[in-house]
């Protein structure tokens, strides 16, 4: 597979992400120790109505390029 370093930051980022989702309904997360966790400060949520006017740059890309 392709070569890539994850964070400790970007491991939080997610935790962070995923319980944001368990709170918003969209999925049960299992196991309860998703520590790290990241400060808001360093997520951004937009609103898909908004998505045509950011940016968007992923950190990895999953699957082939």
């Amino acid at each position: 597979g392709l070569q890539s370093d994850i964070s400790e930051s970007d491991i939080a980022r997610r935790n962070t992400i995923c319980r944001l989702m368990e709170e918003w309904g969209l999925f049960e997360i299992l196991d309860d120790d998703l520590e790290p966790q990241a400060s808001m400060s360093q997520i951004k949520i937009i609103p898909h109505k908004e998505k045509g006017e950011w940016e968007l740059i992923p950190k990895y890309h999953i699957g082939r390029n």
